[in-house]
């Protein structure tokens, strides 16, 4: 199963279809949101006109110069490479989970790892879990749960914001560039920051609070310093400058705001 974002380098994407209408910009993101969610495409046009969300014409006239973006019948070659990698990590972490939970519950080699043992071997004797957290001491247990308690850890190298993170920013008004732009920040941030001030227990939590003092130190795109539209931010204006000519003994009607 593909994870639920796709990374998409803005540069590259721009530099590679700059030629591209809007149709076959949107045809084109259609085709690799299909390859990344299903690792392929069907080499079959009524299929990618409909992947496509396109007529059959339409597909006719831009299949030429969105298939110059792929080979040997559809075939991705970023895309191929970046599902590659990101099962090669997903792989990595499986291995190392496995191995801390072999080491934690001293399951030898060749055994089944599936979910944790009835009982835990503990100095040459064998007691059921429950039996052990029931002759404990409250000191013990409470090392125990302390022990159990997540633990904080680094930001991964490969991180990118997830869907539900993405969708917090553009919640609080930040379009796809600025939240772009954002990840790229507090991923090289973050990773280049040391000690225990790099650790983390809730990423997406810290994510959260990274966007709001985005939000606090610019405004979201549109906006002015305060979160206000520009047409409230110039209607204030306008009023304080009639204020200041009523001081002076000025008095002119206001004119009505033009909407056209």
């Amino acid at each position: 199963m593909s994870p639920p974002w796709m990374p998409l380098y803005i540069a590259d994407y721009r530099a590679d279809t700059a030629h591209l209408n809007a149709a076959e910009h949107g045809a084109y993101l259609n085709l690799i949101m299909h390859y990344w969610t299903t690792g392929g495409l069907p080499d079959d046009d009524r299929q990618l006109a409909r992947i496509a969300c396109m007529t059959a014409r339409q597909w006719g006239r831009a299949r030429p110069t969105i298939q110059a973006f792929f080979h040997d019948g559809w075939e991705h070659g970023r895309i191929k490479r970046e599902l590659k990698r990101l099962q090669k990590v997903s792989l990595q972490y499986q291995k190392k989970a496995s191995h801390a939970a072999r080491k934690r519950w001293n399951i030898k080699d060749g055994a089944m790892l599936g979910a944790f043992p009835k009982h835990a071997s503990s100095m040459g004797t064998t007691t059921t879990v429950e039996e052990a957290n029931a002759s404990s001491t409250p000191k013990e247990a409470k090392s125990a749960s302390l022990g159990a308690r997540k633990r904080a850890t680094r930001l991964s190298a490969e991180w990118w914001p997830s869907l539900e993170n993405v969708n917090y920013a553009i919640g609080k008004g930040l379009n796809q560039q600025r939240i772009n732009v954002e990840a790229e920040k507090f991923r090289n941030y973050w990773i280049a920051k040391s000690g225990t001030g790099a650790t983390k227990l809730d990423w997406d939590a810290t994510w959260q609070n990274w966007i709001l003092n985005a939000c606090e130190r610019n405004g979201a795109p549109g906006n002015g310093p305060t979160g206000e539209s520009l047409s409230d931010r110039a209607f204030q204006l306008a009023e304080r400058a009639r204020s200041a000519e009523r001081a002076r003994g000025i008095d002119r009607p206001a004119k009505p705001v033009r909407s056209d």
